[in-house]
């Protein structure tokens, strides 16, 4: 499976020799969304998103290859663990264990649950596929190393109108699904392919707003680093 990280184009130029490392002690892009700090993050459909939040001189986007990688160190996203315990039908026998820990959880709000499931982030591993799946993220603990690097591109955030399609994701499960499409096609444009507009096309859209689309997108400033485009 090909997955990507979004970063800033110094941490690009560093993965591609040493590795793409966790974040260590460095502090998370976002305060009030910590992550694991041996973990580092992968995602499907939102390397742009992921990128912007590095505060780069240019988004980094690399694409990592998960059969290079170790499978016992791929855990999933706690973020869709949260999600799927949030939504899932439980049917835990009276008094078990497992309904002791559900009704612990269900007492919690959002913010205590995301916790407990990133504490606890290993005892998972198997649900990373899921995790992909449902949110279009996952983790990888550890470093990743610079053979799992399989392409790298640079992109100029302010070069083009993808840039905005780019940081509007809403990372709920059904939201997800329905704008799955539309994220597959701007990371493969972010890395080095043509703009698919199939994705983005409506009933009341005009050819004429679909062509300067394209148009504005074929001209961002994008450098292929490894690799060769999508």
């Amino acid at each position: 499976m090909k997955l990507y990280h979004g970063t800033s184009d110094e941490v690009v130029f560093r993965a591609l020799s040493l590795g793409l490392e966790p974040r260590g002690k460095r502090p998370g892009n976002w305060e009030a969304a910590e992550s694991r700090a041996d973990c580092v993050y992968l995602t499907q459909l939102y390397a742009g998103y992921y990128a912007d939040a590095a505060r780069g001189a240019q988004w980094g986007i690399l694409e990592i290859d998960t059969d290079k990688l170790d499978p016992t160190r791929l855990l999933p996203d706690e973020n869709a663990l949260e999600q799927a315990f949030r939504y899932h039908e439980r049917d835990e026998p009276p008094g078990s264990p497992a309904q002791q820990i559900a009704d612990a959880l269900l007492a919690m709000d959002v913010a205590g649950r995301t916790a407990w499931f990133r504490e606890r982030l290993p005892m998972f591993g198997d649900q990373w596929h899921a995790s992909v799946r449902a949110l279009g993220n996952c983790a990888y603990r550890g470093t990743v190393p610079p053979k799992a690097v399989t392409r790298a591109a640079l992109y100029d955030p302010k070069s083009s109108r993808v840039t905005a399609l780019c940081l509007d994701p809403k990372l709920d499960l059904m939201s997800v699904a329905l704008a799955r499409p539309r994220h597959e096609a701007l990371t493969a444009w972010l890395m080095g392919g043509p703009l698919a507009l199939e994705p983005f096309t409506t009933p009341a859209a005009e050819d004429a707003e679909l062509v300067a689309l394209a148009a504005q997108a074929q001209l961002g400033v994008r450098r292929l680093l490894r690799g060769t485009p999508a």
